[in-house]
């Protein structure tokens, strides 16, 4: 998720408010909230001077070229302030529901869990998990929103409150885009 995230928002920081982000596993989210720390100046910032420790201790061409890119990143990016990343822990097709502070949004971008590393945590089949995915996500999405499912080639992805608008293949995986059907009237 957090990488994903990371580069969208370098590459396309000016055209984004916010970024928020939710695993059920603490230990994903603590590898979100360090790379989503790279948008904010103090996050790159505080790894720069941690590139800088290493080129001085280690003498390695991959630390001068990662400090390089750094560099490029924080003179041609766009920086997000700290409140405006956001990372929770939430299991999508846990009891829970949605937080209430969590704002209306308009991009949903999803890498379904497909294989040993990483797996839905609950009782049933991938399209129940899916279906009650998109239920628990429908409340929050605006009038203009587009959900991003990223899956398996196996997994077959569909609700009866979303339609398809745009489905593709990109290596091994498949990414089908949905909009809400109350958006589409």
């Amino acid at each position: 998720m957090a990488y994903s995230f990371t580069v969208i928002g370098f590459l396309h920081g000016t055209e984004i408010e916010s970024i928020t982000g939710s695993d059920s596993g603490s230990r994903m989210l603590e590898f979100a909230r360090k790379n989503l720390s790279l948008l904010t100046t103090s996050g790159l910032s505080k790894r720069i001077e941690e590139l800088k420790r290493f080129v001085q201790e280690y003498k390695k061409q991959s630390h001068k070229e990662a400090l390089e890119s750094a560099y490029r990143l924080q003179s041609k990016t766009r920086s997000f302030e700290t409140n405006q990343i956001q990372c929770f822990q939430f299991n999508a097709v846990g009891d829970e529901e949605l937080p209430k502070s969590l704002p209306e949004v308009d991009m949903v971008i999803t890498d379904l869990p497909y294989g040993k590393l990483a797996r839905w945590e609950g009782r049933g089949t991938d399209e129940s998990y899916v279906e009650r995915f998109l239920e628990k996500l429908e409340p929050k999405l605006g009038p203009v929103s587009v959900t991003a499912i990223i899956h398996d080639k196996k997994q077959r992805i569909s609700h009866s409150g979303y339609k398809a608008i745009r489905s593709f293949a990109l290596g091994k995986r498949r990414i089908v885009l949905l909009e809400l059907e109350r958006n589409l009237a």
